[in-house]
């Protein structure tokens, strides 16, 4: 194991810094604007950090992602009688209060959010579809990387035919590399290590047809950092570390397997703030470009140094964490925000120096097909003497305790999953493992993986 990464001796760690809004303000703005929010996503577990004061915000099983989730397309292609836009574009400003308003967490990963819409009337609040068809594009967005001056992992790019040999693609100085298809998504299923021209060319053969990029595999710590973009500035948020790969939870090479939320002190120099400020920098080239709404930027560090790996244009699940932190200092969460940014012109943002707790949060994979897999309610839960999940209320309450976990369901309980698929989110009040380019889970958060295998989940329900 690699040792943690800690600030040479001496070096200033900086402070840990949150943009936001404040809450109070926020709060009053958006009840101003909305009367509701609905929250269209596979899972509540975005929603357990919002607290109280916000419009009302209801859960609706809507996701790509899961099967049993989307909803019959509705007659006909328009926008709803709700929509001011059609799909993939953010309403104008409303000059009144309007009744309900729908935000997706992935809207740009198909139609299943904007026909939910459409079918009950109502605004989505989504970025501009070309825009974020760009910035998630893991070939487009190098382009954008650069006007924003922000660097990248050395990288060549594999066009969909007519092809060389792999030889010619790989550099002298990689002892590794990362494959992506432009299409990559969180799963990881578009994603592939590979040590040398032959694993590379065997890569090339599996995809034909597919645009690749193949980077330079860095092995240190992996970053995400949340962020916001509205009319008049970028809102970054927390930096967490991003545990990737992490072979006890079931998950394949490269999938996102969880998150840990970072003090500046826990990175080494100042790569605390030039994460933030490289966020920063590609949010303004997305504002320039329309973008209007929350979105996320994955980082490697090469020392002291955040390399783009790519952009989340998007809610990710580490928001979850980052609305923790959030509110603890005194901020809107993040849902909040990307109203506000997709209705107002322009809002008042400030930076908050703060310390953000250890909230943690891990995924669990299927590790084989398995056909409907009775999956644990959400709520808050504890291991018993033979390391099964005990609930331990029968609502979902804002945090876990010590020792304690809060469980969401990423399935449908009463539907077949298949090897690879995401199985259960749970959110922890402490540090799942330690801050290195191999993070290894801390035994507590073991014992929490192995409990929410499908076997010992079958088992306990």
């Amino acid at each position: 194991m690699k040792p943690v990464l800690q600030p040479p001796p001496g070096a200033p760690e900086g402070p840990t810094l949150l943009d936001g809004v404040d809450l109070e303000e926020g709060t009053r703005r958006l009840r101003e604007l909305v009367a509701g929010i609905h929250w269209l996503d596979r899972s509540a577990a975005l929603l357990g950090a919002l607290g109280g004061g916000l419009p009302p915000v209801r859960h609706s099983l809507v996701s790509e992602l899961v099967p049993c989730c989307r909803p019959p397309r509705p007659p006909g292609d328009g926008p709803g009688a709700g929509s001011s836009r059609p799909p993939g574009g953010h309403p104008e400003p409303a000059p009144g209060r309007l009744p309900e308003v729908c935000v997706a967490f992935a809207p740009e990963h198909s139609r299943s959010a904007h026909d939910w819409a459409t079918a009950n009337g109502l605004p989505l609040l989504a970025a501009d579809a070309a825009v974020t068809a760009t910035a998630g594009d893991k070939i487009k967005v190098l382009d954008l990387f650069g006007a924003a001056t922000v660097r990248t992992p050395g990288y060549a790019v594999v066009p969909p035919r007519e092809r060389p040999a792999a030889r010619d693609y790989w550099k002298a100085d990689w002892s590794a590399a990362v494959v992506q298809r432009r299409e990559n998504n969180s799963t990881g299923q578009g994603t592939r290590l590979v040590r040398g021209p032959e694993e590379l060319q065997a890569c090339m053969d599996a995809w034909p047809g597919a645009s690749l990029r193949v980077a330079r595999f860095v092995d240190g710590v992996s970053l995400a950092v949340s962020a916001c973009v509205t009319g008049g500035a970028v809102v970054v948020s927390a930096v967490t570390q991003q545990l990737v790969g992490l072979p006890a939870t079931g998950s394949r090479w490269g999938a996102h397997c969880g998150n840990q939320l970072l003090n500046a002190g826990d990175l080494p120099g100042s790569a605390y703030r030039a994460a933030r400020e490289a966020t920063r920098r590609i949010g303004e080239r997305l504002r320039g470009a329309g973008y209007r709404g929350a979105y996320g930027v994955d980082f490697v560090l090469d020392g002291e140094q955040p390399l783009a790996v790519e952009i989340n244009p998007r809610f990710q699940t580490v928001v979850a964490l980052a609305q923790r932190a959030e509110a603890e200092a005194g901020l809107l969460p993040m849902l909040g925000l990307h109203v506000l940014a997709c209705l107002q012109p322009s809002l008042p943002v400030r930076t908050v120096s703060t310390s953000v707790r250890p909230w943690s949060q891990l995924l669990s994979y299927a590790d084989r097909d398995l056909e409907a897999t009775p999956l644990p309610a959400p709520g808050r839960y504890v291991l018993d003497a033979g390391g099964r999940p005990r609930r331990l209320d029968d609502g979902t309450p804002a945090r876990p305790g010590p020792g304690e976990a809060l469980l969401w369901a990423q399935r449908c309980s009463a539907h077949p999953v298949a090897c690879g698929d995401e199985l259960m989110l749970a959110q922890f009040a402490e540090r799942v493992a330690a801050v290195s380019p191999d993070p290894v889970l801390a035994p507590r958060a073991r014992a929490w993986v192995e409990a929410l295998r499908p076997a010992t989940v079958r088992a306990a329900t």
